[in-house]
């Protein structure tokens, strides 16, 4: 009880008084007047320490006023109404031991030492996630410029593609056009022949004159054999030779004149031959062009829905990562303000005393800094649960990304396969077209009906494109997915202006 047997010093009782109601009044009564008799008694604190500011001491000295309320309590009220709280306090802060300090500040730099290793672990694993994180987005990233130079590649193509369909439409018409001049020149020819026949008929005509007038010189010849009629004879005879010779001259350009009319049916059996195949070429280019523009929106269409599928699942992950970023901050923020309130709770405990009563207060204290940090260790374990929870999650989600990643090589792997065998029909079909052309006979004067185009069961099999859409793994829900038209990107074909179809252009002789 020496605590008390020196507060009752500090209030002015002697060592060897004993507390009697009716002396209180002398001795409280001496102790006012008489304050010079007791001098170890005025101060109520330590000589050596009675300079101290309570202003500037960081420990509340508000935990000692219930021992303090239970002390002043058990005194007299004319006493009590004379105690100085803020003394108390002072006196008892002055009091306390410092091995208790060092204590409670082993039990700090024990604490530190836990939460520092703690969020250095935290960190380290927050990091080694981010980094991993940033990897997969560095590798869809590049999946996704592949796919790019993949779409931008396959633009060219269709644009070399329409630029060879434009030159061979152009090559047709300048055909067309040299078939319709052809025709043209030939019809002159027909009638320049029919306009030879009209002299081919006076011509005859004139043969048969001069044979008759041959006869006639000959006759006169044997009769009469005067000079003026050998003159005669020979003028006539040179006008024949004349005749005869133009005679020849037009015989001769008939036969070239026919020559030439072969020769230019020929060609222009030719140029209708040249002019049908590329009809026929242009025709298997538009519908190769045609198949391959649908199966490319299609496959181009299932690769942005994947790919803005894996960049929602990746915004989300990292929404999710950023969550927990923010939880372990607010975790640390609440650790540290946890070691704050125990070093505040040391700094307290460091000024208490060595008694029982103040080691039961500080007892009290500890159980209830243990208390709050046993509260907040079990916050921290519940965040920690949270936060593995949401790792499983993210492991989760980057499963179902691994799962999406080989349904989308798979589907590459199919678009490879499924055109090679494209590309090999299209060669077999190529080959079937030449051998026809080479084997079949050319008439001019009677056409055959044209037939139309067989198709052929890969143009059935293309028409339908749910075989591009590849099975998804147990547990994913595939999503359904448009085809895009025409108009959302590529190559817009421009319209085509339509062939000249008059009946008149053709009957101008």
């Amino acid at each position: 009880m020496s605590f008390f047997k020196t507060l009752k010093r500090a209030f002015g009782f002697g060592s060897d008084d004993e507390y009697e109601e009716y002396e209180v009044d002398d001795v409280a009564v001496d102790n006012n007047y008489n304050s010079s008799d007791e001098p170890e008694t005025l101060s109520p604190q330590p000589p050596a320490k009675a300079d101290v500011d309570v202003e500037n001491i960081d420990f509340p000295l508000t935990v000692f006023d219930s021992l303090l309320e239970v002390f002043n309590n058990a005194q007299p009220d004319f006493i009590k109404n004379c105690i100085d709280i803020e003394a108390q306090r002072k006196y008892l802060y002055d009091s306390l031991d410092g091995s208790f300090k060092e204590y409670i500040e082993g039990i700090k730099s024990r604490l530190r030492q836990e939460g520092d290793s703690r969020i250095a672990q935290d960190r380290e694993t927050l990091q080694a996630e981010i980094g991993k994180l940033q990897s997969r987005c560095a590798a869809v990233e590049g999946k996704e410029e592949q796919w790019t130079q993949q779409r931008l590649s396959a633009d060219r193509q269709k644009r070399a593609l329409a630029d060879k369909v434009q030159e061979l439409e152009r090559r047709i018409l300048e055909l067309q056009a040299e078939n319709e001049q052809y025709q043209l020149e030939n019809k002159s020819l027909v009638n320049k022949v029919k306009a030879s026949g009209v002299r081919d008929n006076d011509l005859v005509e004139m043969r048969g004159q001069m044979d008759a007038m041959r006869q006639q010189l000959e006759k006169s010849k044997s009769e009469n054999s005067n000079t003026e009629l050998q003159e005669e004879n020979t003028r006539l005879i040179s006008a024949l030779e004349r005749v005869e010779a133009e005679l020849k001259e037009k015989q001769n350009d008939i036969q070239d004149l026919n020559r030439r009319i072969t020769s230019m049916n020929v060609s222009s059996a030719m140029r209708e031959a040249e002019v049908a195949s590329l009809k026929k070429e242009v025709e298997k280019e538009v519908k190769e062009r045609e198949s391959k523009e649908e199966l490319f929106k299609t496959r181009m269409s299932m690769s942005d829905n994947m790919i803005n599928d894996l960049r929602n699942r990746l915004a989300q992950s990292r929404h999710e990562m950023e969550e927990h970023v923010n939880a372990n901050n607010e975790i640390n923020e609440r650790y540290r303000s946890t070691l704050e309130e125990l070093e505040a709770c040391r700094e307290e405990l460091k000024e208490a005393n060595d008694n029982l009563e103040i080691a039961a207060d500080v007892q009290d204290k500890i159980e209830q800094c243990e208390a709050i940090i046993n509260k907040r260790n079990e916050r921290i374990s519940a965040l920690k649960a949270e936060k593995e929870s949401m790792t499983d999650q993210i492991a989760r989600l980057e499963k179902e990304n691994e799962t999406l990643k080989t349904t989308i090589e798979r589907n590459l792997h199919d678009r490879a396969a499924s055109e090679t065998e494209l590309r090999n029909e299209i060669e077999a079909l190529k080959r079937v077209s030449e051998e026809a052309a080479a084997t079949t006979p050319v008439n001019d004067k009677t056409r055959r009906r044209k037939k139309a185009p067989k198709i052929s069961a890969i143009d059935e099999s293309l028409n339908d494109t749910e075989w591009l859409i590849a099975t998804p793994p147990e547990g994913v829900v595939a999503k359904a997915t448009g085809v895009s038209s025409d108009s959302d990107f590529g190559y817009q074909e421009p319209q085509r202006k339509s062939a000249p179809d008059n009946s008149a252009q053709m009957s101008l002789f």
